[in-house]
């Protein structure tokens, strides 16, 4: 299996573009067009938490674990990644 660059990916407006990056390099670039352009790295910035998230839900149908938090871990994550 492949491996993503470790999280936490962080996401900056420079000179026009959004930058996603981790360890201190660049792992995506997307070209400011319009209000869809930042959803969208926004959401390619959240890929390693959206991962560690469904792995939890992945534990869980397994039946072997229960995460009490994991709503609350949804709920906030959906809400990082619904920002207006």
């Amino acid at each position: 299996m492949t491996q993503h660059t470790p999280g936490p990916w962080t996401l900056t407006f420079r000179a026009g573009a959004w930058l996603i990056q981790a360890a201190g390099r660049v792992v995506a670039q997307i070209v400011a067009h319009d209000a869809e352009d930042e959803a969208s790295a926004r959401l390619i910035a959240l890929a390693p938490e959206m991962a560690e998230l469904l792995r939890k839900v992945v534990e869980i149908a397994d039946g072997k674990a229960v995460h009490r938090t994991l709503e609350d871990d949804a709920r906030a994550f959906l809400a990082r990644l619904e920002v207006t």
